[in-house]
């Protein structure tokens, strides 16, 4: 099954112009096809380059199974598909997909990255851990210059997620999602 035209449409917003032929590719290995697979709701607008995208809040569908004949995704549609795993509903297919991305990430990658920071899977933050890191902080700092409104939004999320880990975390500034927003704090 492929995508309905309405999620077509709200998938290929999420990708900067030059990358939207290869979402399409990889839109045709997604199995969804109700239109409701990307619910109208929460798509937070982002500017790369200058340049509007809007990344669904979630994604509501299975993992594919390919079976012994997964598709042959160039390098760019790989890293396509596991970013868009990063917004499915399902915590643990958001971990693989983190998981499964090259330590190296593309800016076009970072709002995907970084929309798991302000959410509230413990064990996906410590993950991300990981890809915060000084290779990465060019582009992740560039990006919360490009979207300041955004990155304010997600360190409120920080805060208002931590009272769920507070008996494990009393100190706020010893919750790891804050320790890496202080990380990316001072790149900028």
């Amino acid at each position: 099954m492929m995508l309905s035209r309405t999620d077509t449409h709200k998938f290929l917003q999420a990708w900067p112009e030059a990358l939207r032929p290869d979402a399409m590719a990889v839109s045709r290995h997604l199995p969804f096809s109700d239109g409701r697979a990307i619910p109208d709701y929460a798509h937070p607008r982002f500017v790369l380059d200058g340049e509007e995208v809007y990344i669904p809040g979630r994604i509501y569908c299975p993992e594919p199974d390919f079976g012994a004949e997964p598709p042959q995704f160039t390098e760019t549609q790989l890293r396509i598909y596991h970013c868009t795993f990063l917004r499915n509903h399902n915590g643990f297919v958001r971990q693989r997909a983190l998981a499964a991305l090259d330590k190296d990430l593309g800016y076009w990658m970072v709002p995907f990255a970084l929309q798991l920071l302000g959410e509230y899977v413990f064990e996906i933050i410590a993950d991300l851990d990981k890809y915060i890191t000084g290779g990465n902080m060019p582009a992740i700092a560039r990006f919360e210059k490009e979207n300041p409104i955004y990155w304010k939004k997600t360190q409120d999320r920080i805060c208002s997620y931590w009272v769920y880990y507070r008996s494990r975390f009393p100190d706020i500034r010893q919750y790891p999602a804050r320790l890496i927003a202080n990380r990316i704090n001072a790149a900028l």
